[in-house]
């Protein structure tokens, strides 16, 4: 993830807490948490988000016009640049109705939870040109092993986008401190989705109700994590059964390894060569549906990111990151909890 991380005026837009530095050794590093002030402005995220008319040229004219402009009862019409207000680099394209949500109002709620000693910040920052920032926070409460040695924290991953396609999202992440890798889950249940959609207010009430709700299911969500990630534990499977578990995943159910081409062959070599592995704390978990899952998560965050990285961009590896290996995650814990009730 390295190389996706956003350089603002040569900085790199990312601040980490505890004295760690997970993102590969970039941005700024303090000793314990971070205010939400402190996270957005040490993690060089204190930039507002103008909107600017769309400007075009027609071919064989002069000239620059613009795709949209005030009218003259001073609303505006047509699509307009969302920039990022330290660098003037574009986000994205949007339409008359988008109201920008500068970092410091949309995270502003966050404090909210701080002050009631709920939660911890530990990590901020930007992807790409700034399109996409988070924070993530620690939350009160005890972390839990899966087995002896692979612990699980509680923690609060809030991300925004300012490209115009991206909702502000509130989602619960347990993290392997042994890897720092984020296993982002999905319970099925209505009432313990890991996601939830946040809802910008100036109003305190509001803010204390959005806290207090985010507290509640993320309780949930962490008490049924919990459970599936040690029963996954208690599942040893044989290579065949494995195999099929990462064909299942790659979306060829039923079908046999030799039988696939491209980009399915190719995921499913990936998935396997991280179970294989040593890193991600593959070792200890190993033989495990745990460890074949935690195999997935690892070749979306880490694998396909940075190739996606590698190939195409920041764009595109970010949109990896935080959207297409959401997804496949989601269907690999799912696929995972099936298997694990067919087996003895």
């Amino acid at each position: 993830m390295s190389a996706n991380i956003s350089k603002i005026n040569g900085r790199d837009a990312v601040a980490t807490g505890n004295g760690e530095k997970p993102w590969h050794k970039l941005g700024i590093t303090v000793d314990g948490s971070m205010t939400t002030r402190e996270a957005i402005q040490l993690a060089n995220l204190d930039w507002d988000t103008p909107l600017v008319p769309v400007c075009y040229q027609v071919p064989g004219r002069e000239g620059t016009f613009k795709y949209g402009d005030v009218n003259d009862d001073g609303k505006f019409i047509g699509k307009r640049v969302v920039l990022n207000g330290a660098t003037g680099k574009p986000l994205g394209v949007v339409g008359a109705q988008f109201v920008p949500n500068p970092n410091r109002q949309c995270f502003g709620f966050f404090d909210q939870l701080l002050g009631e000693g709920a939660a911890k910040i530990d990590t901020a920052g930007a992807l790409g040109d700034g399109e996409i920032v988070w924070i993530q926070a620690l939350l009160k409460g005890d972390e839990f092993e899966v087995i002896p040695g692979d612990v699980i924290q509680r923690r609060l991953l809030l991300k925004t986008g300012h490209a115009g396609n991206s909702n502000t999202l509130a989602i619960f992440t347990p993290d392997r401190v042994v890897c720092s890798n984020t296993l982002n889950v999905a319970m099925k249940k209505k009432d313990a989705a890991n996601q939830i959609q946040i809802r910008h207010s100036g109003d305190v009430t509001a803010k204390m109700r959005m806290a207090a709700d985010l507290l509640k299911h993320a309780g949930i969500f962490f008490d049924e994590v919990a459970g599936a990630f040690r029963y996954l534990a208690t599942k040893q499977v044989k290579q065949e059964v494995l195999t099929e578990y990462f064909i299942d995943v790659a979306g060829k159910k039923g079908e046999k390894l030799d039988d696939l081409h491209g980009r399915s062959r190719n995921q499913v070599i990936d998935f396997q060569a991280a179970h294989d592995g040593t890193e991600g704390g593959a070792n200890a978990i190993r033989g495990t549906l745990w460890g074949a899952y935690n195999a997935v998560t690892y070749t979306t965050d880490h694998t396909w990111t940075d190739r996606k990285q590698e190939k195409y961009g920041q764009r595109e590896a970010a949109k990896q990151f935080f959207e297409g290996g959401t997804r496949t995650k989601e269907r690999a814990f799912k696929t995972a909890v099936e298997l694990a009730n067919t087996l003895n």
